[in-house]
């Protein structure tokens, strides 16, 4: 939700981040995520929504499929960047992984599918707690589906996207962590340097 809440700060005040990844997300002492790095962003006139431009050096597996197409950039392109942070999150998937688009995408697929059916069997057997966070969990999967669609129109808007996840937070707030992540002193660390230990209650 952080990250989230980063983005739309930088949304309404009419930048493009336009290079979203784990690498530029560090933590604050306290854990709390920091969007780094925007040596490639650009900030528009109001009334506009998308630029075009050849001068554009995203990170290979997060440039959008419409600056490929048409050298066309715009907040769903930070939303493009968003969704593949995401699936990177939720999967663990590699840098090899990232640099083929059409790769990840279709192992992605596959994972939805996978998950949706460990998911169902595992909210069967467990006590509420998993309950809660397995639906937040698929609701992760499907934002982060829809934020990269081919087409940027079809992507929701970082509003959106924060809507529905504090739907999840909600009922997050309602039963006790499920995941303990373990301070770090160094706080330019990123997020994909924090030890994340799972804590089941019993």
């Amino acid at each position: 939700m952080g990250i989230c809440r980063g983005l739309q700060h930088l949304h309404e005040r009419r930048i493009f981040h336009l290079d979203l990844k784990p690498a530029n997300v560090l933590l604050g002492p306290h854990l709390q995520p920091k969007i780094a790095d925007f040596g490639s962003s650009r900030c528009i006139d109001n009334g506009q929504s998308k630029i075009f431009t050849s001068n554009y050096s995203g990170t290979l597996g997060y440039i959008p499929p419409e600056f490929i197409n048409r050298q066309e950039v715009s907040f769903k392109s930070d939303i493009y960047n968003l969704g593949i942070l995401m699936i990177r999150l939720l999967t663990g998937s590699n840098d090899n992984i990232i640099e083929n688009v059409q790769i990840l995408y279709q192992n992605f697929l596959l994972y939805i599918l996978q998950q949706s059916y460990d998911l169902q069997s595992l909210t069967l057997q467990w006590h509420e707690l998993l309950a809660v966070h397995c639906q937040q969990m698929r609701t992760c999967v499907e934002i982060a589906k829809q934020c990269i669609d081919q087409e940027p129109d079809n992507r929701p808007t970082i509003i959106e996207i924060i809507c529905t996840l504090s739907k999840t937070e909600t009922m997050l707030g309602k039963v006790a962590p499920l995941i303990y992540v373990e301070p770090r002193n160094d706080p330019e660390c990123s997020i994909y340097q924090v030890c994340v230990l799972l804590c089941f209650n019993k």
